[in-house]
């Protein structure tokens, strides 16, 4: 086959879709396209084309009557796919007139051929048109690395499209990615040797001693092609003939290799450096942004389990000084009421910092804060706490800034309940709800004493003074009575599933 320099070679992966209602022309048109090493799908309509496709994948090159057919490509390659993620084959038209070249052109083709002509001079015009078709599918295939490049933050079966595209234009069977990882190597591996419909993606590592000692070595060239792989692990190496390497910069720093290995001896030439240099640049860029975030992550997680140690000795100092407020109180019953007060709000603060050091993330689920303070009033108290957290309510968190005012309005709410709903010193029922119904709400309610009128700021005790000086500026508060019951609520405005 005649090839121009500079001109990457037409690899048998093309994909060509034919459509054409003629039998004789279609044979023929299949016929040239298989004789070149092309696979060819040859179809009477549109509708079998498409059938035939969602199997195949989307054509490389697509030939057809463009003039009459407008929406043939469009038909053939979206298959369901957003705009952004359709290929762009190369488009040619079969005319019967040159006058119907300019429709066709119009309507996106990229190329024509004129039917009936001589068979060596369409023969000869395919042959440019695969060349064409292959510098598209290199395009394409770069275009689809740059896409990955941009949101990577993980290998995980990172390059799956990008290799698969590659297959089309290249006889491989491994794409790897090889990154020096603790005094070893990890190799992040696209592995398209079965034959199943998507390739098989998976991580290995080896000592840097069962290595390719030249896969970090960089050369004049920017690459190095070899007949063999020479990595020990025959998960890389078996049957593979022949292996293209090119090193992974960054910054002027090597950070890795790309390797390309085929069962097809030779199967790599100099000629297609130029696109893959262009491919070796976008793994580089998405290896080097994997990299960074990676050792983001780590920081991260480093300081997170920092912050959680800190809220976890800040729980036990508070404990600690629980335990002296308690011993103060069995000892001098005078001050117990006072004391016992000091000890609940010191557990609504120590109850947060527990919380806060069994978490990653700087948010108190509210469904547990509120149960781990009823709790601690149940032990206090001498009355039935009857508490009630609807599921929905599972999924609300506090962020952190806000979790300490909020315990600390729970608390009171709670204890403001225990020591004035019975003051005829009965035994009674303390009722705390947590439920979403349109609005997050948070209620505390006694059947007991009820307030002769609605408080307000000026008249109301130590204790509610408190409340509306914690509460969030998207709360509201309300102490009513309703069926025998007196409610203190808390409305919480805006709430989803975060605070």
């Amino acid at each position: 086959m005649d090839q121009n320099p500079g001109s990457p070679p037409v690899c048998e992966g093309l994909l060509a879709v034919v459509v054409e209602p003629d039998t004789e022309r279609r044979d023929q048109l299949r016929k040239m396209l298989e004789d070149q090493g092309v696979l060819t799908l040859a179809v009477a309509s549109v509708e079998d084309g498409c059938s035939r496709v969602e199997k195949l994948g989307p054509p490389d090159l697509a030939i057809g009557d463009v003039a009459r057919q407008p929406d043939l490509v469009n038909r053939l390659c979206a298959g369901g796919r957003p705009a952004h993620e359709q290929p762009c084959p190369y488009i040619v038209a079969v005319i019967d007139d040159r006058r119907a070249a300019f429709q066709a052109m119009v309507n996106g083709a990229d190329d024509f051929l004129l039917w009936p002509d001589e068979p060596d001079v369409i023969a000869s015009r395919l042959r440019a048109i695969l060349r064409q078709t292959t510098l598209r599918a290199w395009t394409d295939t770069i275009r689809k690395a740059s896409m990955v490049v941009s949101g990577a933050q993980r290998f995980d079966g990172l390059f799956s499209d990008v290799a698969t595209r590659l297959r089309r234009v290249l006889p491989i069977d491994h794409f790897v990615v090889a990154r020096a990882e603790n005094g070893g190597v990890r190799f992040e591996v696209v592995d398209m040797l079965s034959n199943c419909c998507s390739p098989w993606n998976f991580c290995l590592r080896a000592p840097s001693s069962e290595v390719c000692p030249e896969r970090f070595e960089a050369t004049e060239t920017g690459y190095r092609i070899c007949n063999q792989v020479r990595d020990q692990d025959p998960r890389l190496a078996r049957e593979m003939q022949s292996c293209l390497c090119i090193p992974l910069w960054d910054d002027g720093r090597m950070i890795g290799s790309l390797s390309l290995a085929s069962r097809e001896p030779n199967a790599f030439e100099k000629i297609v450096m130029p696109h893959l240099g262009s491919l070796a640049v976008q793994v580089g860029h998405a290896a080097a942004n994997i990299e960074r975030y990676e050792k983001a992550l780590n920081e991260a997680d480093r300081l997170a389990v920092i912050v959680r140690e800190v809220h976890h000795r800040i729980k036990n100092n508070l404990q600690g000084v629980i335990g002296l407020l308690a011993g103060h109180r069995d000892n001098t019953p005078q001050l117990a009421p006072v004391l016992t007060g000091a000890i609940s709000q010191l557990h609504a603060v120590a109850e947060v910092h527990n919380l806060l050091s069994h978490h990653t993330r700087e948010q108190v689920n509210l469904h547990e804060l509120i149960r781990a303070i009823a709790q601690h009033a149940t032990a206090l108290c001498r009355h039935h706490i009857d508490l009630q957290l609807s599921e929905d309510t599972e999924t609300l968190f506090l962020e952190a800034s806000e979790a300490v005012p909020f315990a600390l309005v729970a608390n009171e709410l709670i204890q403001n309940a225990v020591k004035h709903g019975y003051p005829d010193g009965r035994r009674g029922v303390i009722r705390i709800n947590l439920e979403r119904a349109g609005q997050t709400r948070f209620c505390v309610a006694n059947e007991g004493n009820p307030p002769s009128t609605a408080p307000t700021p000026a008249a109301s005790g130590l204790g509610l003074q408190l409340v509306r000086a914690l509460l969030p500026k998207s709360c509201d508060f309300q102490l009513s009575a309703r069926d025998g019951w007196t409610l203190a609520e808390v409305t919480l405005r805006g709430w989803g599933d975060n605070f």
